[in-house]
C-alpha cells in the first residue's frame, strides 16, 4: 500500500492568501472543492494531494501568470502570518547545516510532495528536492514553487546573506527566464536530471542569528506531537515503510528491531501484524531500498560503495546484485544511461560546475 501524500492546511491557506492578494476571487474554488475557511487555524488538518492539485491548477489558470509558481514561492514565508512552528524551530537551530537537517526530517509536515537532502561535493553543497509520488503529474509551476520556497527559507535563516551558485530545474526552459534570474541571482539551468540549488559548502557552518538551542528543542517536541496527529497510516505495512524510508533518508540502518521500537511494538508482534497483511518486513525493506537506491543514483553524488553502505548492504557486490534484480540493469549501466540522457538534453554541457554521476567512476 502506498504512503498517502498530503499537504498541510497552512500551505493550502497560504496558496489561497497569495491568490487573493493578486486579485483572484477564490470563493468559487473554495466552495467547489469544499475547503474550510482559514486553514491556518487548523494545524493538524491535512489535504489530499489530488484535491490540492485541483485547487492549484484552477488558480494557475485564473491568474494567467506564466511564473505563478516562482512568484508564490518568493512570497510564501511573508504570507505565513505569525509564522509556523516548523519555521520557528528552524530559525532557532545553531547552524545552517542543522536547520537543513531539520527541514529534511520534517518536510512532510508542510508539502509532502518532495523529499529534500543536502549533498556535499568538494567546495559545493547541493540542496536536492526529489518528488515522492507518481500519483499526480508535476509541472513547471510545482517545481519552481518548491525550489523557490526552499531557497527563500535559507535566505530567511541567513538574513539574506546566502548566495546561490547555480539553480537546476528538470523541466524545459521557458522563453523568458528573467524572473528566474531576478529571484535566484545566479545562472539557471533547465532539463537537468535533478532539481536543486548549489551554494558554497562553507555556508553550512554559519551560525544562525536567532539560535536558541533550548527553544529549538522545545519546538521540536511540539512538532513530534504534530507528527503523531498528521500521519495516520492505513496499515502496519504503511507504518513500517514510513519508518524505513525515514531511517534510510537519515543514513541509518532500518533493522527490524529498530523499526519495531519506534512503533512501540515487539519485533515478533510486528512480524505477526505484517503476516496478517500478507507481507513481510524484508519485503517492505526491499521496496524502500529500491526507491532509495534509484533516488541516490539519480542524484549522482554517491559512489556505488557509499550507496551500498547507506542502504545497509554488506558490500558493493550484494548491492549490485539487488539493483540488477530490481531494474534489470547493473548500477553502472543505469548511471551511464542517466549521464547520456543529461548530455543529450544539454549538448552545451551539463553544468558550469564539473559534477556528474560519480557512481560511474568508482
Amino acid at each position: 500500500m502506498k504512503r498517502k501524500v498530503s499537504i498541510s492546511g497552512y500551505a493550502v491557506e497560504v496558496l489561497f492568501r497569495y491568490a487573493e492578494n493578486t486579485g483572484i476571487d477564490t470563493t468559487p474554488l473554495r466552495n467547489l472543492l469544499g475547503f474550510e475557511e482559514n486553514l491556518l487555524n487548523i494545524p493538524a488538518k491535512q489535504v489530499s494531494i489530488k484535491k490540492f492539485m485541483a485547487l492549484w491548477d484552477g488558480l494557475v489558470i485564473q491568474s494567467g501568470d506564466p511564473h505563478f509558481g516562482l512568484h508564490l514561492g518568493e512570497r510564501f514565508l511573508n504570507l505565513l502570518t505569525g509564522g509556523s512552528v516548523l519555521h520557528a524551530m528552524l530559525a532557532n537551530c545553531d547552524t545552517v547545516e542543522q536547520a537543513l537537517d531539520r527541514m529534511t526530517r520534517y518536510q512532510y509536515l508542510g508539502i509532502d510532495v518532495f523529499e529534500t537532502q543536502t549533498y556535499l561535493e568538494g567546495n559545493y553543497a547541493y540542496r536536492v528536492l526529489e518528488p515522492v509520488t507518481t500519483d499526480v503529474s508535476l509541472n513547471q509551476h510545482h517545481f519552481e514553487a518548491a525550489l523557490c520556497v526552499s531557497a527563500s527559507t535559507l535566505r530567511f535563516l541567513t538574513q539574506n546573506k546566502i548566495r546561490f551558485i547555480e539553480v537546476h530545474f528538470p523541466h524545459s526552459s521557458p522563453i523568458d527566464i528573467s524572473e528566474h534570474q531576478r529571484i535566484f541571482g545566479c545562472p539557471i539551468r533547465f532539463k537537468q536530471p535533478r532539481m536543486e540549488f548549489v551554494f558554497s559548502s562553507e555556508t553550512l557552518a554559519w551560525p544562525l542569528p536567532m539560535a536558541n538551542t533550548h527553544l529549538a528543542g522545545e519546538l521540536e517536541k511540539v512538532i513530534h506531537t504534530m507528527s503523531g496527529d498528521l500521519y495516520r497510516p492505513d496499515s502496519w505495512a504503511d507504518c513500517v515503510k514510513h519508518q524505513i524510508r525515514h531511517l534510510l533518508w537519515q543514513g541509518e540502518k532500518p533493522g527490524l528491531e529498530v523499526v519495531a521500537s519506534t512503533l512501540a511494538i515487539s519485533p515478533r508482534q510486528l512480524q505477526y501484524r505484517l503476516e496478517e497483511e500478507r507481507t513481510s518486513f524484508q519485503g517492505l525493506l526491499d521496496i524502500c531500498r529500491k526507491e532509495a537506491a534509484i533516488r541516490y543514483m539519480n542524484a549522482g553524488y554517491r559512489t556505488l560503495g557509499e550507496i551500498a553502505c547507506l542502504l545497509g548492504f554488506s558490500g558493493q557486490s550484494s548491492f549490485n546484485h539487488a539493483f540488477k534484480r530490481w531494474t534489470g540493469v547493473s548500477p553502472r549501466h543505469y548511471a551511464r544511461a542517466q549521464m547520456d540522457a543529461a548530455e543529450k538534453n544539454n549538448p552545451d554541457g551539463f553544468s558550469l560546475l564539473k559534477h556528474g554521476p560519480s557512481a560511474i567512476q568508482k
